[in-house]
């Protein structure tokens, strides 16, 4: 007798029941990367509505997830920067990744600037948003004001000490002149004096300055043709007038420059006037002029005075002044030419540097 063929069926255990449905609710790592990482991250479709938003989105702006997944990226964004906003959906819409500077609005309203970072397409038709706010932490900002106060004290201690020292130096240099018996040796230590001064005097005008990098060489200019009229003309004989645009420069530009005006000036209050020749004594003049132009610097020295000698030749001078004013020229990139004018007549174009044009840029202004 054939017996019945026995059908069994296998039924899960409860146990196992439950593991497999445990296992179902388990999130992707994917999914818990994006939901406990510290960075704000929105996912956008093509239309640019928000489809998801993750934890730290929804902490920073204020909504729930299911608030913000109803809402587009233009109502998170100001009215004011809707164009970014616009902007930022087309390049991702066209599948370019973008980064820059944004700003969104809260649900209490509330303007936050963040810094963003787009990748488009990560998966088909949606594009992940990844934004940071900016610090704005007052200690920060706190810290980095006494930085720069800092920093501003201790530029202003040195350019205070390289005074002071090229004034040391200045004043050795005097006291050598006045023991050396050799006419030609006093004269030597006194323009080296002197063209030290120079420098000590644009250190000087740095250290008073708001601006601790770069100077207004009209300043400094008036200065140090006071000082040369003084120092070789205590009487006043000699007239000096000066003409500079507010031109603002570097520290090796404004050197090179008063350096130059020393020696120009110090040449023609030694040699151009004379109770010999014309002009008479209450005629004596020196002008200085600078004047900038589109993209270029003109320094300009003139007397009127009894004028070179002849013969001489400027190109190729002997003299250790108009040697040292031939390499200047040569540091600051610019021509040198004698004008053809009556007396004696010097003049000197540079190149403009263009971070400092001349309605003053960059200074700051005094407490």
């Amino acid at each position: 007798m054939a017996h019945p063929i026995k059908r069994t069926t296998r039924i899960p255990s409860v146990n196992t029941r439950v593991t497999s449905s445990k296992s179902h609710r388990r999130p992707h790592p994917a999914r818990a990367l994006f939901d406990h990482t510290f960075d704000t991250c929105l996912v956008l479709n093509n239309r640019g509505r928000c489809v998801d938003a993750n934890r730290a989105a929804c902490a920073l702006l204020g909504y729930s997830r299911a608030e913000l997944v109803c809402l587009s990226m233009l109502e998170l964004t100001p009215s004011a920067h809707a164009e970014t906003a616009r902007a930022l959906l087309h390049a991702l819409t066209m599948r370019r990744a973008t980064r820059g500077d944004y700003q969104l609005v809260t649900k209490a309203r509330r303007v936050i600037d963040v810094e963003y970072r787009a990748v488009a397409n990560t998966v088909p038709g949606k594009h992940l948003v990844i934004l940071r706010e900016h610090s704005d932490c007052p200690d920060a900002q706190a810290q980095v004001r006494a930085a720069l106060r800092e920093k501003q004290v201790l530029l202003r201690e040195i350019h205070h000490r390289v005074k002071n020292n090229l004034n040391v130096v200045a004043g050795l240099l005097e006291l050598q002149a006045n023991m050396a018996a050799d006419t030609q040796a006093q004269d030597a230590f006194i323009e080296s004096q002197k063209r030290i001064h120079a420098m000590a005097l644009l250190h000087e005008t740095l250290y008073q300055s708001p601006n601790l990098e770069r100077i207004q060489i009209a300043d400094y200019i008036h200065d140090l043709i006071s000082y040369l009229q003084t120092a070789h003309t205590p009487d006043g004989d000699v007239d000096v007038l000066v003409q500079v645009d507010p031109v603002i420069l570097n520290l090796d530009t404004a050197t090179l420059c008063g350096l130059i005006i020393n020696e120009w000036m110090t040449n023609a209050f030694k040699y151009a006037f004379t109770d010999t020749a014309p002009p008479p004594r209450e005629n004596w003049r020196i002008a200085v002029t600078l004047k900038h132009h589109t993209d270029s610097i003109t320094l300009h020295v003139r007397d009127n005075g009894v004028g070179l000698p002849p013969g001489f030749n400027w190109q190729h001078p002997h003299t250790l002044g108009l040697q040292l004013v031939g390499l200047f020229a040569q540091q600051l990139g610019g021509e040198l030419r004698l004008l053809a004018e009556p007396g004696t007549a010097w003049a000197i174009t540079f190149p403009a540097p263009p971070e400092y044009p001349r309605d003053g840029f960059g200074l700051t202004e005094r407490n």
